[in-house]
């Protein structure tokens, strides 16, 4: 993994690709801007979005590995997980999830590279849980762009789990995108893009509304 980008909807010049700014773009996780050497444990990563918050591991058996040389993407260096137990968190915060406001509008944008298993439930993010959320994951040969929000929490609400997926390989190298635009209607949609391409959208989301537990 390279970056993790969780932006509001806005086109600047300072972002990745062009796409928004350092203060738009909330958490923009940037390896190639830590200092990193080949074989280290990653215990934390500084956000060079608009939010101050770090992605940390404080347990040194669930830290993934960074890693230089031939596993490296574009030239940069990355982190490997280890498809057992290595994860990385953020701290529950507003921006993300406990805003008192409900949310209806989320980008969040990942640079994989999958591995020889795509079978096996692998988690690439997620936040909230049984009641409210948002999250994308693989599972049999597929990735999956997903959100819910089940309990009558008010106007745009509630509205079902619903998700969306996508073919992909093993061994390749992807960027991913989940883009949340729901609505007080329940009429909005979750769009998931591979790699730039629309894969596919899925209806009826509505608002998003304030939902525990860290971000993984």
């Amino acid at each position: 993994l390279l970056i993790l980008i969780i932006s509001v909807i806005t086109i600047g010049q300072e972002g990745p690709g062009g796409v928004g700014n350092d203060t738009d773009n909330r958490f923009w996780n940037r390896l190639e801007k830590s200092v990193f050497s080949d074989g280290d444990l990653v215990s934390s990563i500084t956000n060079y979005g608009g939010n101050s918050l770090l992605t940390t591991q404080g347990t040194v058996a669930s830290q993934p590995t960074y890693t230089e040389g031939v596993s490296a993407m574009n030239g940069q260096g990355v982190m490997v997980f280890d498809g057992t137990n290595d994860f990385m968190m953020i701290a529950d915060n507003s921006d993300i999830n406990t805003s008192g406001t409900a949310q209806n509008s989320k980008d969040i944008t990942f640079v994989i590279r999958t591995g020889a298993n795509i079978n096996t439930r692998q988690f690439i993010y997620e936040e909230g849980g049984s009641t409210r959320g948002l999250n994308i994951y693989i599972f049999n040969g597929l990735i999956y762009f997903a959100g819910w929000n089940e309990n009558n929490d008010g106007t745009g609400s509630p509205w079902v789990f619903t998700s969306v997926s996508s073919a992909i390989s093993i061994n390749t190298e992807y960027i991913i995108t989940l883009s949340y635009r729901g609505n007080n209607t329940t009429s909005g949609t979750i769009n998931g893009y591979v790699n730039g391409i629309l894969a596919g959208t899925a209806n009826n989301v509505g608002l998003l509304y304030a939902h525990a537990d860290d971000i993984g």
